[in-house]
């Protein structure tokens, strides 16, 4: 499990590899993020009661947004509020990452299949994406 944060200490992703494997589980988003992300790691013969999740109405204050790799590779920049450049990151077949805050672009290193899951509903590209304006430049971008 990696964080990337801003120069200030902001916590803007979260990247679960592959090979992460909690003992329970385990919550890598803070209880007042707008996605959950938690990954649980079982043993044999462990049950999970069957349940049902109860309605509430929330505010969304930020479009947070969760990608998985189900096959493939991405290069993955990551921008700060303020859409600077701060990293950039390989994930592979089984990786995940979670967008907290910032800006992200996504570069296939290979034919990729990507899970995406963000807030609804979706209103499309026009509507829903800004683009980082006036941002400095990630790797293979030029300068």
């Amino acid at each position: 499990m990696e964080e990337i944060r801003s120069a200030d200490g902001e916590l803007i992703a979260v990247v679960v590899r592959a090979d992460y494997r909690p003992d329970g589980v385990r919550f890598l988003s803070a209880p007042g993020d707008a996605l959950q992300l938690g990954v649980s790691g079982y043993r044999r013969g462990v049950s999970v009661a069957p349940h049902a999740h109860r309605n509430h109405e929330v505010l969304v204050p930020t479009g947070q947004e969760m990608i998985h790799v189900d096959q493939g590779k991405v290069a993955v920049d990551i921008y700060d509020r303020k859409d600077r450049f701060l990293a950039r990151t390989l994930l592979s077949s089984g990786d995940t990452i979670l967008f907290l805050s910032g800006g992200h672009g996504l570069s296939m290193e290979e034919d990729t299949r990507i899970i995406e899951v963000k807030q609804g509903p979706y209103g499309g590209r026009e509507e829903d994406k800004r683009p980082l304006r006036g941002r400095e430049k990630g790797p293979g971008e030029g300068r």
